[in-house]
């Protein structure tokens, strides 16, 4: 009409899909009479108004449905000077177009309680903003944690360092050390003997090509070798990464495995040294596979230990089938080979990935652990395999619990051989940031003996946690974890005990400070949920008809308690129609 323009208001939801019959309020209180009527959104999720009178900024939308959530546009105030959906205008003989997001509305419930959980250390002590990564750890006889890890404190060419803690988190060593003056060290393994002499094995690039080096400290940090051994001296220049060390039970040799790609693809080679004097005990050095040398396929990432009896098992990942499996072989104290033919652990029997092995050898058995992705998504697997190379459950087992479409990545086992109980961690998405998780297993038949997944990094934050490195702490009978840990604005490396969390003590009281993320202005930022609310008597804070978002919880008020995790970490995402629990851990 003459003096009108068209107003236009589309309606999705939180996928961008239209959102049919949705209640539209069009107000306008500034004409002559008011604009105030509702109307419905047609099959495409759109109400067009022809013929609005013109005028700045005085349209005042809301998009609503009965069972969603509400949005609607808001007038510039001294308050909010910049709006996020402000109010419309409209011009003569044009289109405004406005589009508004609903969904349907969810659940958040909130549990305030206090528990015993996992007490987290960070290793390095450097205190700077430089990065530490892919750590391994290992236990000596008295209980101790010795950690190692790739350290790039002093510039950008990376060296391998290590920290000594006792079981409750203190500081043994006074400093980090520095294991070889070399640069480029990268992927450090660990382990201690009988005597707690702890021996680190690394690959860097000091000859030209990648090759790996094995070095051996006391218990108290102190070099007792002249300089680095070179481990793999009949390659020539080709490049050995990945390096693995083991110690016999016996504590008078060393084994070592890494992968190598001096028949131009890659192989999986190991070497036995004397512990006392790091003299060759195999020569030549020992190529695994029993594939055809140099026949194009690839063989990864090994893993290695002894047994009981000083058997020594290897396993990897190996390409030979044109999709990658995990296979191993057993070797005796000499290296001579005890399978006729390398054993295929998974046994999917489809055309999915299985990659990243870790190992753990128990009194008459192997057990392999590894990341899947035979459902669709990564999972972690497990298998055990008696000293015969048969396997002993009944199939391959999933290790997570938690049953979604989410991935975990990079296990790790650890094995206390007393009562034949498993100990896996690994990396998990299931929170939508990485955290690291474990499970313990029953041994004898591969069934879960924790009633859910349990998370090892205890932060309130959305950083990542990964690449976990796990062992059995006989000393103190309980499991540690370490790994690669982002919650500083760097990489640092943490470490911790963990079992099952502690019994529950329900805290009422609780004022929780709850804050989405979505805003209503921009410059200062307002927020469209910015509200507290009070745990109730069993610690409860019961929320319907939540809008989807993200939330961020924090404690608001004088309180005697502080945020110690929630579970799932925050900012706690709310998806369309779902009820979301959370639990807050107090301290």
């Amino acid at each position: 009409s003459a003096g009108g323009g068209t107003l236009e208001v589309k309606v999705i939801n939180a996928s961008g899909l239209p959102v049919l019959s949705a209640d539209v309020n069009i107000r306008n209180a500034s004409t002559t009479p008011v604009i105030n009527f509702t109307a419905q959104t047609d099959t495409t999720g759109t109400l067009t108004l022809y013929g609005a009178k013109a005028s700045i900024e005085n349209y005042q939308i809301t998009a609503s449905k009965a069972g969603y959530s509400l949005s609607s546009t808001t007038a510039r105030t001294a308050s909010n000077p910049n709006p996020t959906l402000v109010n419309q205008s409209v011009f003569v003989d044009q289109k405004t177009s406005i589009t508004l997001s609903i969904d349907q509305v969810s659940t958040l419930n909130i549990h305030t309680i206090k528990q015993t959980v996992p007490h987290n250390f960070m290793i390095n002590t450097d205190g700077g903003t430089e990065n530490q990564v892919t750590p391994r750890m290992a236990i000596d006889s008295a209980g101790n944690m010795v950690v190692v890890w790739q350290d790039f404190r002093v510039g950008s060419n990376g060296k391998i360092w290590s920290q000594k803690y006792d079981a409750a988190g203190n500081k043994i060593w006074a400093s980090d050390i520095v294991i070889s003056p070399a640069n480029n060290q990268i992927l450090p393994d660990i382990a201690c003997d009988g005597s707690d002499n702890i021996y680190y094995v690394w690959n860097d690039d000091s000859n030209g090509n990648q090759d790996i080096f094995l070095v051996k400290r006391d218990k108290d940090g102190n070099n007792l070798w002249s300089g680095a051994k070179d481990v793999n001296n009949q390659a020539g220049n080709k490049d050995q990464i990945k390096a693995r060390v083991a110690i016999a039970t016996s504590s008078d040799r060393i084994a070592i495995a890494w992968q190598d790609n001096r028949n131009s693809d890659a192989d999986i080679f190991f070497k036995l040294f004397n512990a006392n004097d790091r003299s060759d005990l195999l020569t030549p050095e020992v190529r695994i596979s029993t594939t055809t040398i140099g026949d194009g396929t690839n063989q990864q990432n090994p893993q290695i230990a002894f047994d009981n009896d000083n058997f020594m098992y290897i396993v990897w990942t190996d390409g030979r089938s044109g999709n990658n499996d995990i296979y191993a072989q057993k070797y005796d104290s000499s290296g001579v080979k005890q399978w006729t033919n390398d054993i295929l652990i998974n046994s999917d029997g489809g055309t999915g990935a299985q990659i990243a092995p870790a190992i753990a050898a128990g009194t008459s058995s192997l057990f392999v652990v590894w990341q899947d992705d035979r459902n669709g998504n990564q999972d972690i697997y497990a298998r055990r395999i008696g000293s015969d190379g048969v396997k002993l459950w009944s199939s391959d087992t999933m290790i997570n619990t938690d049953g979604g479409n989410t991935n975990q990545t990079s296990p790790a086992i650890a094995i206390n051989k007393t009562n034949n109980e498993l100990y896996i961690v690994w990396t998990d998405e299931r929170n939508s940031n990485q955290d690291i998780y474990a499970q313990k297993i029953n041994g004898n038949d591969g069934a879960a003996i924790w009633s859910s997944d349990v998370r090892a990094n205890i932060n309130t934050g959305s950083s990542a946690q990964y690449s976990p490195s796990v062992t059995w702490n006989a000393v103190e009978g309980k499991p540690y974890a370490s790994w690669q840990d982002d919650r500083n604005g760097n990489s640092d490396i943490y470490a911790t005990d963990f079992d099952q969390y502690g019994s529950i003590t329900n805290i009422s009281g609780v004022n929780v400070h709850i804050v989405g993320t979505k805003q209503i202005g921009d410059n200062p930022v307002i927020y469209k949920y910015d509200k507290i609310h009070t745990s109730d008597a069993n610690g409860l804070i019961a929320l319907p008809n939540m809008e989807w978002d993200s939330y961020n919880l924090s404690l608001s008020g004088i309180t005697t308690f502080t945020i110690q995790t929630t579970d799932p970490a925050t900012p706690v995402p709310l998806a369309p129609n779902t009820t979301t629990n959370v639990t807050v851990i107090l301290k």
